[in-house]
């Protein structure tokens, strides 16, 4: 859950709604006939865009999780990093310069930064 986007989720509900709503404009304009396999594909269609839209942050979480994962064993490796903070903040975070590590972060002093906002130099 630590690299779960609240941000991303939201937009992923706001996609499902609209979906919905497109889904539901079709379907009402298509009652007049009978069903027909077009109907079938529009809705396996629409289902699974559903499903994209569920399973994205899930995605998202697991990629930055990996980035993490690299970047720490990187730092492990003595690399050094380039790290977003705050803002438009940059860091260059290595072993050299006093950095640590703490879980899924980087330490020095009062400064964390998450390990899945870093490149390698």
């Amino acid at each position: 859950m630590e690299f779960f986007s609240f941000d991303l989720v939201k937009v992923s509900i706001l996609g499902i709604m609209t979906t919905g709503l497109a889904y539901a404009s079709i379907v009402s304009k298509g009652k007049r006939g009978k069903r027909s396999d077009t109907a079938v594909g529009v809705k396996l269609f629409f289902i699974s865009v559903v499903l994209f839209f569920i399973l994205f942050p899930f995605i998202e979480a697991e990629s930055c999780q990996t980035d993490a994962k690299e970047n720490l064993m990187r730092f492990t490796n003595g690399k050094s990093l380039i790290c977003e903070g705050d803002g438009s903040n940059k860091y260059s975070v290595s072993r050299k310069d006093g950095w640590s590590r703490d879980k899924n972060y980087f330490v020095k002093d009062s400064l964390l930064i998450r390990a899945d906002r870093c490149k390698e130099r």
